[in-house]
């Protein structure tokens, strides 16, 4: 009979921590979900990805960590040289 008992107990122990669990993810997805929520509905998420997008853009387009206007305006896109095939002329 005490072996029944204490057999019961662990079953019992064993389903609080299943439904703690449970619990304990509930409450982080909902946490994630409105701090995600949030993040949109002020732009945050915007701003936090548009703003080093500008200086990757320009790092690809003329292989300079500027923004892709002011790498434009200084003359530093790649295939815009000043020299000629010919070389200089002595």
């Amino acid at each position: 009979m005490n072996k029944l008992k204490h057999k019961n107990s662990r079953r019992k122990q064993r389903g609080q921590g299943v439904i703690e669990a449970i619990l304990v993810m509930f409450l982080f997805t909902g946490l994630a979900t409105a701090m995600m929520t949030g993040l949109k509905d002020k732009g945050i998420l915007g701003k936090l990805v548009s703003g080093p997008w500008e200086r990757v853009a320009g790092m690809m387009a003329t292989g300079h960590w500027e923004p892709l206007s002011t790498a434009r305006a200084s003359g530093k896109l790649p295939h815009q040289r000043a020299t000629s095939r010919e070389g200089d002329s002595l």
